[in-house]
């Protein structure tokens, strides 16, 4: 599996491999890897992510575009730092099936 970088404006907050998904609606989602830098971005409103420039790259530095926006649910305080989880929303499915294959693949084995 692949593993991505993800970004709050230049600063390096987490790695995440992106591991589940829905490709007819272009979604991705995964655990959130955070590094040290991510502290600084911790307790961020949905509102407040917004203003933070959330992106994802592939670990070559490759800008995976979702133009439904990026969102962080961190719910660590409660349950620790494996309950912090990114979603990716509106891949376009070319980039999608390029990048996330086992998500594509799994999801048309459902209807064989």
């Amino acid at each position: 599996m692949r593993r991505f970088k993800v970004f709050s404006g230049p600063t390096l907050i987490g790695w995440s491999d992106l591991e589940a998904g829905d490709p007819p609606m272009g979604v991705v989602f995964g655990q959130l890897l955070p590094t040290d830098a991510y502290a600084d971005f911790q307790g961020s409103s949905i509102e407040s992510q917004r203003h933070k420039s959330l992106s994802i790259t592939t670990a070559e530095n490759t800008p995976v575009e979702a133009s439904g926006g990026i969102h962080i649910e961190d719910l660590s305080s409660e349950l620790g730092e494996q309950a912090i989880e990114i979603t990716a929303f509106g891949i376009e499915s070319t980039t999608y099936e390029s990048l996330f294959p086992e998500h594509v693949l799994a999801y048309k084995r459902q209807f064989q």
